[in-house]
């Protein structure tokens, strides 16, 4: 069933049925409602949703013009302009025409069908403070609905298109182009996306970037280096339905414009637009004629440029500009140049004893290891200017954000000689104050030349230093290890230091806030005794703290005859072979080996336990003789050597 029904106060309830039957529901209403319902011969009078009942609310029930359209013209024919008449059919809705309560009782096939109805809004509705709703409640497949001549409603189900197209050429070692677009019309969609969720915009882009090495044009002897890079990018948005007014298609909203200024000033305000630019020059120099550096060489300066820009507009924002800007220039040496030895070669006597050592080993190097100058000036820019869809008439203020800063990088490097190195580096920050305002040289000449006679005596000026900090370091090695009497030590002293300034910030009354000082400083300084080296110049502390060195044993082996052995009952046999590491094997008269087990108890006997019983076998022991080192090892020989020679007694002497 159709009705009307006001979105501004709603309360629950519970309605269907009988008034008897239902309990928060206002008798006196209900009973009003279906006697008004039986006056206008209204079918099914009653709210048809029983959880949410408005205050205020009209049911459409009951007659309606209706006509069919089996030709699908209806559009064509604009049944929908209050103008064209009446239809040649009634029908009484809620009912379907296959109905016969609807009185049209069409059970053929047909596919469109036309109602209409005229009706008033009661004057007690407050129009201004809710919606007003037209509910349906029941719709097969597919309904268009015109309130007024203006179409509220409507699932555009016709298909879209979408490509993509990518190019990449490379031009030998010169260049490399690419190129891609792509494009996707409204209604482009996947199979399973429903008609909802398909695209409702226009959406195209372009891409475009090269990469060129210009010092290919030039002669090869020239050896020059010029890489540039340039990109561009723009995609463009056009939604199905003015933003403006969603209810009006884009296109139609097009058409109807009155002139072609009008018709493009829809356009703009309805598009999404990006656009982003680039254009790069990066470290363009000359190349190194050997590959080595050198201090007075024009391979050690270098120039990079950038330019980066991008655009943007929307149905809120009337521009978003933004352009950002450097430029570089730097002359960075780093090398290791000969060192000087004046005295290196010299054959004097004199110079070549050990004790004036310090003087010929004398050394220096005539310039720094490392130098580098830079000048990086980066600038940034950026405006907005908001739309104000409200209130067109009252214009919203663009504004500005710049950042101009001029840094420079002083760094050298000094080895003075292999012990003393001397290290600074040093960066100053300077600002370059802008104007307010807009800078475009199109839409304002004047302000545009007033920034740029400011900036340019700014730059001259070197610009206003807002940060400055240096670092100092010397590293120095003392020669004490040259003097043959302090060789064994070692000596470093180190000293280090940093300083930093920061400036205060401006105000708009020239207020002095004062500006933030920072250093520091630390000394250091690290020694180092080598007791090896000290105990090596004295013979007798050598000696004694040389490793032993490493004695190889020589082979030896002994072997027995055994007139019984029993099994299972231990044997200890002397083979004074002086040595722990044996081997032991034992066989019989016929050279038949027996199993056996031993273990050597002190460096002169063996303990064996046959597992058979035999007489007449013999036993071979073999086995690597381990010499002893230190004296303490000597001594304790001296007094073992008789205790050997008797039967039963052992002497065990530890060793390494």
């Amino acid at each position: 069933m159709p009705f009307l029904e006001v979105d501004r106060k709603q309360k629950s309830a519970i309605i269907g049925g009988s008034c008897t039957e239902r309990e928060q529901i206002d008798l006196f209403d209900c009973e009003f409602r279906k006697e008004r319902g039986r006056k206008m011969n209204t079918p099914r009078p009653e709210y048809p949703r029983p959880r949410l009942v408005r205050d205020e609310w009209m049911n459409l029930n009951g007659t309606w013009q209706f006509e069919f359209d089996f030709g699908d013209s209806g559009k064509w024919k604009e049944l929908w302009k209050e103008g064209h008449g009446t239809f040649d059919k009634e029908i009484l809705v809620p009912f379907v025409p296959e109905s016969k309560l609807s009185g049209i009782e069409y059970t053929d096939f047909f596919t469109t069908c036309w109602y209409k109805r005229s009706f008033e809004l009661p004057a007690n509705w407050d129009k201004e403070q809710g919606r007003i709703l037209l509910n349906f409640g029941a719709v097969d497949f597919l309904a268009e609905v015109w309130v007024n001549e203006l179409r509220l409603s409507d699932f555009d189900n016709k298909g879209g298109w979408a490509a993509n197209a990518r190019i990449t050429a490379k031009l030998a070692d010169v260049a490399t182009i690419s190129f891609a677009g792509s494009r996707m019309t409204p209604g482009f969609g996947s199979i399973e996306q429903h008609a909802a969720e398909i695209e409702r915009e226009d959406f195209r882009s372009i891409d475009f970037s090269t990469s060129v090495e210009f010092g290919k044009f030039f002669p090869e002897r020239w050896r020059l280096r010029i890489p540039m890079y340039y990109a561009y990018s723009r995609q463009s948005t056009l939604p199905e339905y003015d933003p403006l007014d969603s209810d009006i298609p884009l296109e139609v909203a097009l058409d109807n414009a009155a002139n072609r200024h009008l018709r493009d000033s829809i356009k703009r305000n309805a598009e999404d637009y990006v656009m982003r630019k680039s254009l790069n020059f990066t470290n363009v120099g000359i190349e190194s004629k050997d590959g080595k550096s050198h201090f007075f060489d024009w391979s050690n300066l270098s120039l990079t440029y950038s330019y980066n820009k991008s655009f943007a507009r929307n149905v809120n924002l009337e521009r978003d500009l933004e352009k950002n800007y450097r430029g570089l220039i730097s002359y960075i040496y780093n090398g290791m140049p000969p060192i000087v030895e004046p005295f290196k070669k010299s054959k004097s006597k004199t110079l070549n004893s050990k004790y004036l050592r310090l003087i010929k080993d004398f050394n220096f190097y005539y310039m720094p290891s490392m130098f580098s100058i830079t000048s990086d000036i980066t600038r940034n820019y950026r405006e907005v200017k908001s739309k104000n869809l409200d209130n067109p008439n009252l214009l919203i203020e663009p504004t500005y954000d710049k950042d101009f800063m001029w840094t420079r990088d002083y760094a050298f490097k000094f080895n003075l000689t292999r012990n003393l190195v001397v290290d600074f580096h040093a960066t100053t920050q300077a600002r370059i104050d802008e104007p307010e305002g807009i800078v475009d040289r199109q839409r304002d000449p004047e302000r545009y030349q007033q920034w740029k006679d400011t900036v340019w005596n700014n730059i001259l000026d070197g610009g206003r230093p807002v940060n400055y900090n240096h670092d100092f370091s010397v590293q120095y090695t003392v020669p004490v290890n040259k003097l043959p009497f302090l060789d064994w030590t070692s000596l470093q002293l180190g000293y280090s230091t940093r300083y930093d300034w920061q400036a205060a910030a401006v105000t708009a009354d020239s207020t002095n806030l004062g500006n933030v000082i920072r250093n520091a400083s630390a000394l250091q300084m690290n020694g180092d005794l080598s007791l090896t080296s000290l105990y090596n110049k004295s013979k007798f502390l050598r000696e004694m703290i040389r490793p032993p060195r490493k004695q190889r044993g020589k082979n030896v082996k002994f072997e027995t005859g055994m007139d019984k052995v029993q099994k299972g009952k231990p044997v200890v046999v002397r083979h004074r072979l002086k040595t722990g590491d044996i081997q032991a094997r034992l066989t019989a008269a016929d050279g038949k080996n027996i199993k056996l087990g031993y273990e050597s108890v002190g460096r002169n006997k063996i303990r064996i336990n046959s597992s058979e019983t035999l007489e007449g076998g013999k036993l071979l022991v073999t086995g690597t003789e381990t010499p002893h080192a230190g004296v303490g090892n000597a001594v304790a020989r001296f007094f073992c050597r008789d205790i050997d020679r008797i039967q039963d007694a052992e002497c065990r002497v530890f060793g390494r």
